[in-house]
């Protein structure tokens, strides 16, 4: 007759649980800690049968022999009795097994329903331990495929009707009792939930301390709140990547303003050169914005250019007056000193001539005046 062994009660164990395993084959009768005192007392008083019906049928099978009480063992009541007694032992193994089964089932119930309430998954791990360290442990296997479908794809709920056979200890492949697969589920599940809680709550946080740096339109606050932000939730993440491009909008805007404002002020001064007919500042100024990063080709250097060609050719034309004008002068000058010569001249010869009607003429040709 087989039995198994219990474990001692946990000293860890949540409001009032304890923990069981079964006995083994080679121990003695053991009372189940679980086990109220009107179940053990029924325990004992049939073990105590069942060990006076085994001892009945030994006495009966000895063979007939003289002064014997023995049938044989082939007798068809001998039989019968065997049958029974193994019966009977099944049917007490069933219901041990059943207890079992029932209180690691309300033990893991309870602390699923103790950790949803927000206690520690400890509670609940510890459960599950309990019920892997018994006789449920990790060398059993789904006899019912449904159930096992069931309680891999559903929160753990041990309130489903459970078949008897599905009771029945059956050692068939390297796999844990539903109790305790589905008792690891539940804890996997609870715990994932308050992971993913946990993160939600980190990123909510991140997404405000985000948007406040982007509406602060601050590249150097931008920068710290994305470096927070890359050492809890990663920069991979959503948010992460909206404030990185964030950031590269703000930045291309103060380039892009500095940028106008640097080709404005260019602008302004190269014009303001050109409107004093400031042929140096005009020169200085292109080849400032030259070598600033506008470029020879850009439309300000250019026009600047095309200024300075007015300027110069502005210069010159000047200048050519100013010569023109100078050797208009000086021919006036020469021509009316010329002129002066030729009527002293006239007034010469007409005195030594004596002739005051005789002028001279083009050719140089006297003539008389009429």
């Amino acid at each position: 007759m087989s039995y198994h062994k219990v474990m001692t009660p946990s000293s860890n164990s949540s409001r009032g649980r304890r923990s069981v395993s079964v006995m083994s084959p080679s121990e003695t009768f053991t009372r189940l800690e679980f086990e109220d005192d009107a179940v053990w007392k029924a325990r004992k008083i049939l073990h105590k049968k069942l060990s006076e019906l085994e001892r009945v049928i030994k006495l009966h099978t000895t063979p007939r022999k003289e002064g014997s009480v023995g049938v044989g063992a082939g007798n068809p009541m001998i039989i019968a009795a065997k049958k029974e007694l193994q019966r009977l032992r099944n049917q007490e193994k069933q219901l041990r097994w059943t207890a079992l089964v029932c209180w690691h089932k309300q033990n893991i119930e309870e602390a699923e329903l103790e950790v949803k309430q927000g206690g520690d998954l400890e509670i609940l791990n510890r459960a599950v331990q309990e019920a892997c360290d018994s006789d449920l442990g990790p060398v059993r296997f789904f006899r019912d495929p449904n159930l096992k479908r069931f309680v891999s794809t559903h929160l753990f709920s041990l309130s489903i009707h459970i078949h008897t056979k599905t009771l029945t200890p059956k050692h068939y492949l390297t796999q844990g009792h539903h109790l305790c697969m589905a008792g690891k589920r539940a804890l996997t599940v609870i715990a994932k939930a308050r992971q993913n809680e946990a993160i939600k709550r980190k990123t909510e946080m991140e997404r405000i301390r985000l948007k406040k740096a982007m509406d602060s339109m601050e590249v150097a606050v931008l920068d710290k709140a994305i470096e927070k932000a890359t050492q809890r939730i990663g920069r991979g993440h959503l948010y992460v990547q909206q404030a990185l491009e964030h950031r590269k909008a703000i930045v291309f805007e103060e380039k892009h303003r500095a940028w106008h404002e640097l080709v404005e002020s260019f602008k302004q001064a190269i014009g303001k050169a050109f409107a004093d007919n400031d042929l140096k500042m005009l020169e200085y100024w292109i080849r400032e914005a030259d070598q600033s990063g506008l470029g020879p080709g850009h439309r300000v250097v250019m026009q600047g250019k095309k200024w300075l060609d007015t300027l110069n050719k502005r210069r010159k034309l000047a200048k050519y007056h100013v010569v023109e004008a100078e050797a208009q002068k000086a021919l006036s000058i020469a021509m009316n000193a010329a002129k002066r010569a030729l009527d002293n001249l006239e007034l010469e010869v007409a005195h030594e001539t004596q002739l005051e009607n005789v002028y001279l003429g083009r050719g140089g040709h006297l003539h008389l005046n009429e």
